[in-house]
């Protein structure tokens, strides 16, 4: 059985990312965090492809982009390092099915970002 062309793009980012997080940490963040930016991007070009009726049974489905995404972090080894921006992935997700059938379903006040940002960030009223 040959690969398809998705499988080849696939284990050649995989090995890409692997071989970045290794030798440069730092750039591997950089780059990650682009890919991140795409998928959201991706998300809600999905979500709004649905809402107008523009989507055909070859497009793949809105949760599809996070389970991409949880793979390649899985195939780079990288799964402890990119937790968070998985979550805000599937954050991502989830908010763009419920704006498609009811808001209700998924209802969050604040992102899954700033809740992150506010974590990391000390109480500076106390100095």
């Amino acid at each position: 059985m040959s690969k398809t062309a998705s499988q080849r793009r696939f284990d050649k980012r995989s090995v890409a990312l692997k071989a970045l997080r290794i030798s440069n940490p730092e750039m591997f963040s950089r780059v990650w965090e682009q890919y991140v930016r795409g998928w959201v991007g991706e998300v809600h070009s999905r979500a709004r492809a649905q809402r107008i009726g523009d989507s055909d049974e070859r497009r793949l489905r809105i949760f599809e982009v996070f389970t991409r995404a949880q793979s390649l972090a899985h195939a780079t080894g990288a799964m402890s390092r990119v937790v968070n921006s998985l979550k805000v992935i599937e954050h991502e997700c989830a908010t763009a099915v419920a704006g498609l059938t009811d808001k209700r379903l998924y209802k969050f006040n604040e992102d899954c970002t700033s809740r992150i940002r506010n974590l990391n960030v000390k109480d500076r009223t106390r100095d």
